[in-house]
């Protein structure tokens, strides 16, 4: 295997209605589970197959909302609620850098990408209404990893 992407991605029950103040916790467990958890067990399942790949690439797809940075610049994600989702992105990243870390002297590389907002069902729920069709997300992110 030359790469590996990861598109786990799930979000809390009420979605995009998920304010840090009232989460109980159990939604944020159920969210790490699959988009943390899940993305490392899938990587860690496929090391040795992608060591023996030329290209050595892992591509985890992220979020603009797990980002530290852009929490709170204006016109790009509101300050608040999605907390579960922000959390598990934000922890993806981490993971992300030390996965980086760890094999770069196997000459790996390890990204995040933001597919930005997409007219997928997370991206629609609660009856938004986003920018970005997924084949020109697809389209996008492809042609930075290839």
């Amino acid at each position: 295997i030359d790469i590996l992407i990861n598109n786990a991605g799930i979000a809390s029950t009420g979605h995009p209605i998920d304010p840090i103040v009232s989460n109980d916790g159990v939604e944020l467990r159920r969210v790490f589970e699959i988009n943390v958890a899940g993305t490392l067990a899938t990587t860690n399942a496929f090391l040795d197959a992608l060591r023996r790949g030329e290209t050595k690439l892992v591509a985890n797809i992220s979020s603009d909302l797990g980002s530290i940075a852009k929490t709170f610049v204006p016109g790009n994600v509101g300050p608040g609620g999605v907390s579960s989702y922000r959390l598990s992105k934000a922890a993806l990243n981490m993971a992300t850098r030390v996965y980086a870390a760890e094999l770069a002297p196997e000459a790996f590389t390890v990204v995040s990408l933001a597919p930005g907002w997409v007219a997928t069902d997370m991206g629609t729920q609660g009856g938004r209404s986003p920018p970005l069709q997924p084949e020109d997300s697809i389209r996008a992110m492809l042609d930075l990893i290839q």
